[in-house]
């Protein structure tokens, strides 16, 4: 159970030739509850050479969402000038006026899923499954009442299939080869719809995956390889000058990553990774297809290291440090 105060400045427009901007405040107060549970089978079996181990299993989720707020613009805010701006707004100084945004967002999501991961000559795995979902997604707006929200909900409801399929071939102790393709279903509740139209869409997922893993020195020291394709559907993005969100089309990410850890020595560890990534929207009605998806860089890496004193008096204390780019 979330309760939170929210108070959020936001663009709504722009005059390029005097360079004001003005602002809206976005004050709301949200309650976000959660339920879930989940049940797992797991059975392990041969059949000849084979062996199986098996999963069967149900969950269930629940969220409830709601919000009053209050959405209004200049005066309530004053603009800024990005040429000669004032900064200093105390937020919490700001007192609200009586709410004018109501809204409801609830969903409900039943799963069915069911999994076999084959070992063959202790060299090859192979992973098969999928998972069935129920969905049921509402959302209710009004400008007058919490009650009167409610009372307008709408619900969509999306029945769906995810397959998911993998294997791994391992040669030698120290090398393994995989490739893996999935589907997937999820809720976008992260973001708050236009008032008036509607849930937003589930997002809609698929991605294959291939790489190579190493271990070296008995395990000590891991990498990973990794190829990637990912294709997004319904994707919830922010409208801009708006605190509201509305889904894209369709969006795509293809890279590599790389990764490595391990002991170096007895007393320093390591984790250093680095991606690639082309993120890019790939179909839209509002004429942004072929950009950058936002929040994506293209190059991404991390550095991070411990160090373990393994005698004298600070024997056992670690020390670590880290860098992210």
């Amino acid at each position: 159970d979330v309760a939170y105060d929210q108070r959020t400045l936001f663009a709504v427009d722009f005059d390029q030739s005097t360079g004001e901007l003005t602002r809206g405040l976005w004050h709301a107060d949200l309650n976000r509850r959660t339920y879930a549970a989940n049940l797992d089978l797991v059975g392990h079996v041969r059949t000849g050479l084979l062996k199986h181990d098996l999963l069967v299993g149900v969950d269930y989720y629940r969220f409830e969402g709601v919000y009053s707020a209050f959405g209004g613009q200049t005066p309530v805010v004053p603009s800024l000038n990005i040429f000669n701006p004032s900064y200093g707004i105390d937020l919490s100084s700001i007192t609200r006026a009586t709410y004018n945004q109501f809204g409801t967002f609830p969903e409900q999501w039943y799963g069915l899923y069911f999994q076999d991961q084959i070992t063959l000559w202790d060299k090859v795995h192979i992973l098969g499954g999928g998972r069935y979902d129920w969905a049921e997604v509402g959302t209710s707006f009004s400008d007058t009442s919490l009650a009167l929200a409610h009372a307008g909900e709408t619900k969509e409801r999306t029945g769906y299939f995810s397959p998911r399929v993998g294997i791994v071939y391992r040669p030698w102790q120290w090398l393994s080869l995989y490739g893996n393709y999935v589907k997937s279903l999820g809720s976008n509740n992260s973001g708050t719809p236009l008032p008036g139209s509607g849930s937003l869409d589930p997002q809609t997922a698929r991605q294959w995956e291939a790489g190579i893993k190493t271990e070296f020195f008995g395990g000590t020291v891991n990498s990973t390889l990794a190829f990637f394709d990912l294709t997004k559907e319904n994707v919830a993005t922010v409208i801009p000058g708006t605190p509201f969100s509305r889904t894209i089309g369709e969006a795509n990410s293809r890279g590599v990553e790389f990764d490595v850890s391990g002991r170096l020595t007895d007393q320093l560890n390591i984790i250093a990774s680095y991606a690639y990534t082309d993120a890019k929207v790939t179909k839209d009605l509002s004429g942004i297809e072929g950009n950058r998806l936002i929040s994506v860089p293209a190059h991404s890496g991390s550095l991070w290291a411990v160090y373990e004193f393994t005698d004298g008096m600070l024997q056992g204390v670690r020390l670590g440090t880290g860098a992210f780019a």
